[in-house]
């Protein structure tokens, strides 16, 4: 017969597994990874007579809804901070059919933390425009910004913005053709924050395709 022990459990609710506390749980003097001779059993699962063995982690804890503990293979990564100044990009990559829907759909990507919202959609004439505005808590904040190409390839109409406002309001930011297939890579500065997005997109036209698509993705590098 298994036998299950409770801490604080009852009758009505009884241990469900060899071992639950009903509870918080408090354990102390654990080991840490890599200390020499901090436990007892040896790597073969067998005891030693004194704490003279070495706990080396290899596995991560795991909780799931009710509370059962269990494990997943590996360590949890720890990323040292950055210094004062420095900032993890943000990057946001989208796939979509353009040019081959009547209702011309309008396509998204917002970036919260800095308050800016991205939207691209087939404007005609074999091209799509990629607009920004501020998301709505800043929809009040008027920024001056200025987009730039740092590389194309292929056709394009209409081409980069240069220096405007960012509002509320859609503003466009460039165009770029998807008649034929393409790639382009752009920034976008605003001043006088320094945030900047990097802008890069493919779009593929292929002979007797049924349908064009495009990629494009948008990494926010200051925060």
């Amino acid at each position: 017969m298994n036998k299950k022990v409770g801490i604080a459990t009852s009758k009505e609710t009884p241990a469900t597994e060899t071992f639950q506390v009903r509870g918080t749980a408090r354990i102390t003097d654990l080991p840490l990874s890599g200390t020499a001779s901090a436990i007892n059993t040896k790597t073969d699962g067998t005891a030693s007579t004194t704490k003279d063995q070495a706990f080396t982690a290899v596995k991560t804890v795991v909780v799931d809804a009710n509370g059962v503990l269990g494990t997943v293979s590996g360590l949890p990564v720890t990323e040292l901070p950055l210094a004062p100044g420095v900032y993890k990009p943000i990057r946001y990559c989208a796939k979509n059919v353009i040019g081959d829907d009547p209702s011309k759909p309008v396509y998204t990507m917002t970036f919260p933390q800095s308050g800016y919202h991205f939207s691209w959609r087939d404007t005609g004439s074999g091209k799509f425009t990629l607009y920004v505005r501020r998301t709505s808590e800043y929809a009040s904040q008027t920024m001056r910004a200025a987009s730039r190409w740092l590389f194309s390839g292929g056709s394009f109409e209409g081409g980069v913005r240069g220096n405007f406002d960012v509002l509320g309001t859609d503003e466009r930011v460039l165009d770029a053709s998807f008649a034929t297939s393409t790639m382009g890579k752009a920034t976008l500065i605003v001043w006088p924050t320094a945030q900047t997005f990097n802008i890069d997109f493919t779009t593929l036209n292929t002979a007797g395709a049924r349908e064009k698509v495009m990629n494009i993705c948008i990494e926010q590098t200051v925060q």
